[in-house]
């Protein structure tokens, strides 16, 4: 049986393979999402997720679009998302990837974007200047310019 190559490139952003540090506070993040309405949940989390010099209206935007997410869906989210280990999976990539993220990202940090381009084959990380745990965001210019230049050398992609 022939797969058809449905995936031509990747670009992967503000992300990991695995995350030991959230992995172990998985218990007290359940348990502050249980304890907390989103808007406080909002208020605690979304400041972080942004660099240092993000421009306080784009915070507020965050916050108000975080306190707006469904707390459920949130939770489920949550409790799937941070201690699951995709090393295999990062492993079996065979396509062009591109790993961004943010200079200053405290929710996935630079590292763990290292560890994840060294387990995909030929993966290449650009560290976005100026941004946070949303790269597109805090620096549209940034990364766009690299995903652009990423996607310019793979075949096949117009």
């Amino acid at each position: 049986m022939t797969i058809p190559k449905v995936l031509l490139s990747l670009v992967l952003a503000d992300t990991w393979a695995w995350h030991p540090v959230a992995a172990d506070g998985q218990d007290a993040r359940l348990a502050a999402i249980d304890a907390n309405d989103m808007a406080s949940l909002a208020r605690m989390r979304m400041p972080a997720v942004y660099g240092p010099g993000a421009a306080p209206p784009l915070v507020q935007r965050g916050v108000e679009t975080f306190a707006s997410l469904d707390k459920s869906v949130y939770r489920a989210a949550s409790a799937e998302l941070w201690g699951v280990d995709m090393c295999r999976v990062a492993r079996s990539v065979t396509v062009p990837t591109l790993v961004l993220v943010g200079e200053n990202d405290t929710i996935a940090p630079p590292q763990l974007s290292r560890e994840l381009v060294g387990l995909i084959p030929g993966a290449q990380l650009v560290v976005i200047p100026r941004a946070g745990h949303l790269t597109n965001e805090e620096n549209p210019t940034a990364f766009n310019e690299a995903v652009r230049t990423f996607l310019a050398g793979v075949e096949g992609v117009e």
